[in-house]
This record gives structure tokens, sequence and C-alpha cells, in this order.
């Protein structure tokens, strides 16, 4: 069955009026498809069952003498009539859809044609008319028409001389410019001082390299980690001796919001060292460039051997740096190994990380500690009985960076 919508123009309640503010008494209201002068027909319920006469006549106080219902996905142009049947001035409402009736809304697109012709330069740059530099910024989004079809890419320079506008994009994988292009699109979304930001790209690093922006970022969110301290030894034991080590503490960690970032160099934290029956290192320094820099977690140490009791301290972690704008947190310390002869002992756990797990509390005897997960965590602490040679604290994990890129 048809669905009617009631219509925002000419309800029994709207008066209208001639220009000199006399009531339209007996005005006639035409109903016609917007945008022409073909009739449209209206109706008097919303079952459009009964249809308005066209045009609907004003009772004597200028409105029409019941309600205006229209067809769903239909769009009206209403032209207001005096009695003698002259149009009336600036009484014509054209475009009209039913309240709530949706389906004539139109979606937006995100692109714009680039109303000048472009030329072609080669395969990563063409060149327009006028200074369009400011249209045609950097960062900014565009895609262009070629022989392949539709390509999309990011503009990377734009810059004005001798009366034409030179752009130069970064054209997505596998796309060029050929001697075809005959049209330019940009986004509507100019990335300088954006309303919003979309995901681009996200880049890891788990080993040293360098960081190289991909193109159109506009921001970058950068976290990192530090390498966790390595867990402590268990030195050699005798008859009647315990020995633990406790564990070793995560690396510190950063957050931080970069505006238009740049290629930096990227160093990844080692994890500390271990070594049967000695301390475990500290672990090693991260850093994005000079902007960011984590410091490792340090290495749990050893306690005993003993014939009553022993217990030390775990690593702690990394100490917290001031380089990061979102996030700025020390590591976490590792647990404290610890025993009483004849009774109980326990190798200390390794500081967690938020990218890691630290190696766990050991309580089985004459055995090394319990390893790291993940990254920038602290290795767990050896426990060694009586009458054992010496074990290794449990190995830390190295750090981590991960890059969120924004355009």
């Amino acid at each position: 069955m048809a669905t009617g919508f009631l219509s925002p123009i000419g309800s029994p309640t709207q008066q209208f009026f001639t220009d000199q503010g006399v009531v339209l008494a007996g005005g006639l209201l035409y109903t016609y498809l917007a945008g022409t002068t073909t009739p449209a027909q209206t109706y008097t319920t919303a079952g459009l069952s009964v249809a308005n006469p066209n045009p609907i006549v004003l009772d004597s106080a200028g409105r029409p003498p019941q309600e205006i219902w229209l067809q769903q996905g239909t769009a009206y142009k209403f032209v207001v009539h005096d009695s003698t049947d002259s149009p009336v001035s600036v009484a014509t409402f054209d475009n009209i859809s039913g309240i709530n009736d949706v389906s004539n809304l139109q979606s937006v697109s995100e692109w714009q044609i680039l109303g000048s012709t472009p030329t072609f330069i080669n395969s990563t740059q063409f060149s327009v008319p006028g200074n369009q530099t400011v249209t045609l910024s950097v960062n900014r989004r565009i895609y262009a028409t070629v022989t392949a079809g539709v390509i999309y890419g990011t503009i990377t320079t734009s810059a004005f001389g001798a009366g034409v506008t030179t752009v130069t994009v970064a054209w997505d994988s596998g796309a060029v410019l050929d001697s075809g292009l005959s049209n330019v699109a940009y986004s509507i979304l100019n990335p300088t001082n954006a309303s919003f930001l979309s995901l681009v790209n996200v880049q890891v690093f788990t080993s040293s390299g360098t960081y190289t922006p991909t193109p159109g970022t506009v921001k970058a969110i950068v976290k990192l980690v530090a390498g966790g301290g390595g867990g402590g030894g268990a030195p050699a034991t005798a008859a009647g001796q315990f020995s633990v080590g406790s564990g070793g503490g995560a690396g510190a960690n950063i957050e931080s919001l970069i505006s238009n970032p740049t290629a930096q160099t990227v160093t990844i934290g080692a994890a500390g060292t271990i070594t049967s029956g000695n301390n475990g290192g500290t672990g090693g320094t991260t850093s994005f460039g000079s902007l960011l820099v984590a410091l490792g977690g340090v290495g749990g140490t050893t306690s005993g051997p003993s014939g009553s009791s022993v217990g030390t301290n775990g690593g702690l972690g990394g100490a917290v740096s001031t380089t990061g704008n979102i996030l700025n947190q020390h590591g976490a310390q590792g647990g404290a190994g610890t025993g009483i002869v004849g009774a109980f002992a326990f190798g200390g756990y390794g500081g967690s990380s938020p990218f890691g797990a630290g190696g766990a509390l050991q309580a089985a005897a004459s055995t090394a500690g319990l390893n790291a997960q993940g990254f920038g965590a602290g290795g767990g602490g050896a426990f060694n009985g009586p009458g054992n040679g010496a074990n290794p604290g449990g190995t830390a994990t190295g750090g981590y960076l991960v890059v969120y890129e924004y355009l």
C-alpha cells in the first residue's frame, strides 16, 4: 500500500496572505512536480485514498480546508495564486517532501571535481592554470581519471609559478599518470586543521630501523616500550643452603601525538642479559629519534647461598621519561626473590609491560627463572635448593615501537 507523509506546506492551521498582508480568502494552491509545471497529486489522508483537488481552494481565512499528504519519494512544487488566479509574488515553494520522508535525500560525495583542465607532465606530476596551491594543498587526497581508469593518491608538493600550479602526487600502489589524464578531483576533507582524522596505516618495529611516514600522514600516535631487565640468577649451593634471584623490571613506556611526522631513526632496546648465578642485565633504551626516549628495566639481583634465609628486591622498572605528551610511565618493578631454609623459597616474578607479561614466580627448586613474554617485560628470578649448581634468571623481552598514522 502507498505511504503518505504530511506536507510541511499548507497545513489547516497555516494562513496565506497577499504581499500587502491581506488574508488570501479563496486563494488557489497549485501542486506540481518539483522544478516543473507538471501537475502532481496530493491527498487528504496518509493512506492516499482520497485526492485533493488541484488547485486546492483556500477558505475564507486563507487556510486549506483539509490536511495535505504527499506521496513518498515525490518532491513537489507549491504555487500560490489569489482568488482571481493571478500568481502571488514570492509564493512558490519548490523541492518540498513530506515530513520525515527521507527517500529524496541525496548522499554527498567526498570528492569535488576540479574545475580546471589538468595538463599531464609525467607519471607523478600534472599542472593546472592559476594559483591553486590552497585547493591542491600538500597531504590532500586526490583522484585522477587516466587511460586505465580512476587512480588515487596524496599530494606531496604543490607550487605556483609561470601562471600554473604544478602538483606532485604519491600515487597509491601501482597507479601512475599518463597522457590520458582527463580530470582531477580533490577530497573535500582538507588535512590542514582537519575536523577528524582517519587511520591510514600502522607501522610496527620489533628491531631497530628507520621510520618513514606514509604519504599524506598529518598526525601520528607513537607508542613505545624499552627492553625488560633480565631475571636474577641463583648462585650454586652446598648442602643445607638456598639461593634465589629476583625478577627483572619492565621497560618504561611512552605514548605521544606527533603532528606532521618526519623520518626518524628507531632504536629498539634489547632484553637485559642473563648468566648463571649472577644479576640480570639492564634492558636497552628504545627511542624514536631524539623525540621519544624510554629507558630499560633494571635486571634482577641474587641472594645466597645461605643456610638460613635469603631475599633480594626485584629490579626497578625503567625510569619515567618526560618526552611523551600523552603518557610517560615508568616500568613495573620485578618481584622479590625470598626463602627460608627448610620452609619455603621462590624466585621473584618479572615486571610486566603494556605489551608483555613478566616471567612468573619460580617455585621449583634448582631451576632457571621463568621467561618473559611479549615485549618490554622482565625475566623471572631463579631458585636453587641445597647442593645445586648455579642457574640463570629468566630471559627478558626486548622493546617495541608502534606508529599509528592518520590523515
